[in-house]
């Protein structure tokens, strides 16, 4: 499958946004289209992901009753909702939406959440956690990138967060160029707090 055009993806993903803000419904993008968003190096993605934190039910009445050109499915999973936004240009952009807690925090919040242009996203500390957890079931090469390219780019990730289940030291295990950056942010921190860091070996 071909990738979409950023500003076909911003297009759909401002779209999104009015069905859900306009019916009280939190959400915050996330994969691939974050990924595109931040600027990550030779990143692309087909789809936008989405996370929202309200039953399909209502988010489904939520796109029925917007006048956004949605086609939402008649039949609901109990994981995820795929919708498909029909662009000005007559182009389809498909939507995941995703369960808050089933995939992402529990709860969407100002501390784990930021605005970007409109747009509600994930926070980077979450995106890493999210991309962390997402490698250590499939291993795809695409989720060490992806992390790799936050753990330069950005300062005060929240290192408790990023390291599910040590799933973060595991990666480092694999991947010579995060143990590196993920050390060296570790033990920055342990430094300013006087704690001990783990073996780096």
């Amino acid at each position: 499958m071909e990738s979409i055009p950023k500003e076909l993806l911003d297009e759909a993903a401002h779209a999104l946004a009015r069905v859900l803000s306009g019916s009280g419904i939190g959400y915050a993008m996330c994969g691939g289209y974050l990924a595109v968003t931040l600027g990550v190096e030779d990143r692309e993605t087909q789809d936008i992901d989405c996370i929202v934190q309200s039953p399909f039910k209502k988010v489904v009445r939520a796109f029925t009753s917007s006048s956004e050109n949605f086609t939402v499915p008649s039949g609901l999973a109990s994981d995820v909702l795929r919708v498909t936004f029909r662009s000005n240009s007559g182009i389809d952009v498909k939507v995941e939406l995703l369960q808050a807690g089933m995939f992402g925090p529990v709860r969407l919040t100002p501390s784990n959440t930021m605005s970007i242009n409109g747009i509600v996203f994930l926070s980077p500390t979450e995106y890493v956690r999210t991309k962390v957890k997402a490698w250590t079931s499939r291993k795809y090469g695409r989720d060490v990138w992806d992390v790799l390219w936050v753990l330069r780019n950005f300062e005060d990730l929240d290192i408790d967060r990023i390291n599910p289940e040590d799933g973060l030291d595991e990666m480092a295990e694999e991947h010579s160029d995060i143990r590196q950056v993920w050390f060296d942010i570790r033990d920055a921190v342990y430094d300013s707090t006087g704690s001990e860091g783990g073996e780096d070996s």
